[in-house]
């Protein structure tokens, strides 16, 4: 009983200190509504560091947004259920990027595959039948992936 009881006390210290390591913060408008909530991490107090350096430019800091980040790509896949024709639309995409769309099923075969395809583009889907796919966009190196359903009812 001894030993449950230490155990239990000391995971419930465990808990209360990764909780005081966070806080809630809060904005709020002119009118005193609030319009978002935060979850705020203390940051660790030591610096994160590659592998094997000490120089100070090779040190990182999480929570510095890299100047040279250019605006995400914005992904926009309706209807989703379709009954045919799935429509992609990318905002922000870069001229020179390269883009790929592929179309699994279930099972992990392709079924369709679409390169270097424009802003807007269409998806036949016409030849599927009915059921769960995966649609896998690349664009450069970065993967984004979306449940598809096919349905005609």
């Amino acid at each position: 009983m001894n030993t449950k009881s230490t155990i239990l006390t000391g995971l419930l210290l465990f808990i209360l200190l990764k909780l005081s390591a966070q806080s809630i913060g809060y904005t709020y408008d002119a009118n005193g509504n609030r319009v978002s909530r935060e979850l705020i991490v203390e940051q660790l107090k030591s610096a994160t560091t590659l592998a094997g350096s000490t120089s100070k430019k090779d040190v990182i800091d999480p929570l510095q947004k890299p100047e040279d980040i250019t605006e995400a790509p914005e992904v926009h896949v309706y209807p989703n259920p379709t009954k045919g024709i799935l429509k992609v639309e990318i905002k922000n995409l870069s001229p020179g990027s390269s883009r790929e769309m592929t179309i699994y099923d279930l099972a992990g075969r392709r079924v369709l595959v679409k390169e270097n395809f424009e802003n807007y583009s269409e998806c036949d889907l016409n030849s599927l039948k009915d059921g769960i796919y995966i649609l896998r966009i690349k664009i450069d190196e970065k993967t984004l992936d979306w449940k598809v359903i096919k349905n005609n009812f």
